[in-house]
């Protein structure tokens, strides 16, 4: 059964960074006050997020980490699958080469990678048979309501946030690998 991972907040913890250099232009820690997956706030517009958002993925991406555990999971689960690792990301198209360059430098797997918008997420998925989505944005999430399952990794920005019935809470990728795995063998034993 077919899975797809977003990346930022899920792979890449490109909120450390994003949150850093917020620290550095406006003198506040966003994380104060977050609690759903918008930065915009009194001290933070819309035009100034995006742009912080873009610079930091596109010209500061060396300095985005991946979570501890994400090489590892991606990694055992493209043997199992035997399937390139699956990337739908709203990233902005433009960020298309440094996401690249940042996949390769920190990937050891064959992947592929899709630039959609959020709203586009499920229509996507669906149309090329992905049942699984592993997600960190709840919004994102419960939009996708005619996926199988939609794991949505528990971040600052998403804790308190209602999910759907069809969303399963983790709080991080080890556990998306075994729920996925477990998942996976059912499916398969059903198939005999």
């Amino acid at each position: 059964m077919k899975i797809a991972f977003d990346l930022d907040g899920v792979v890449a913890d490109s909120f450390q960074q994003i949150r850093k250099r917020i620290l550095e232009m406006k003198d506040f820690d966003i994380l104060e006050n977050l609690n759903s997956y918008s930065l915009v706030s009194q001290k933070l517009c819309y035009d100034e997020a995006q742009k912080i958002i873009k610079d930091v993925i596109t010209k500061e991406n060396r300095y985005i980490k991946m979570y501890p555990e994400a090489k590892d999971v991606l990694s055992e689960i493209y043997e199992v699958t035997n399937e390139p690792i699956c990337f739908v990301t709203a990233r902005p198209k433009e960020a298309k080469r440094a996401t690249k360059r940042w996949l390769d430098r920190n990937l050891n797997v064959p992947y592929n990678i899709f630039f959609l918008e959020a709203e586009k997420k499920e229509k996507y998925l669906i149309e090329h048979g992905f049942k699984f989505f592993v997600e960190d944005r709840a919004e994102t999430a419960n939009k996708c309501e005619k996926m199988k399952i939609n794991f949505l990794i528990t971040r600052p920005w998403n804790e308190t946030q209602k999910t759907n019935t069809n969303v399963i809470r983790v709080n991080n990728l080890n556990e998306v690998k075994s729920k996925y795995l477990l998942f996976n063998n059912i499916y398969k034993m059903f198939l005999i």
